[in-house]
């Protein structure tokens, strides 16, 4: 995700050095703003979907320990 981004970033800065206009780097700026929100979104999105499932088999697993421990006499 960080080369993505470096990559998008750099792009974006090639974007705006080749504006022929202050109107054109606005645009261009306003673009880039946007683009980088829904690269966040997805991103975060991710990161969230990972973080679940992780979780959700982390829980599974200390389930699973939990009730093997329980067969086990004390």
């Amino acid at each position: 995700m960080v080369q993505a981004q470096w990559k998008r970033n750099f792009d974006g800065m090639e974007r705006l050095m080749h504006a022929k206009s202050v109107h054109a780097f606005g645009a261009i700026q306003g673009e880039l703003v946007r683009e980088n929100l829904e690269h966040i979104l997805r991103d975060s999105h991710s990161i969230a979907e990972s973080s679940m499932k992780a979780a959700d088999e982390a829980g599974k697993l200390l389930s699973a320990m939990t009730d093997h421990g329980a067969d086990v006499p004390a």
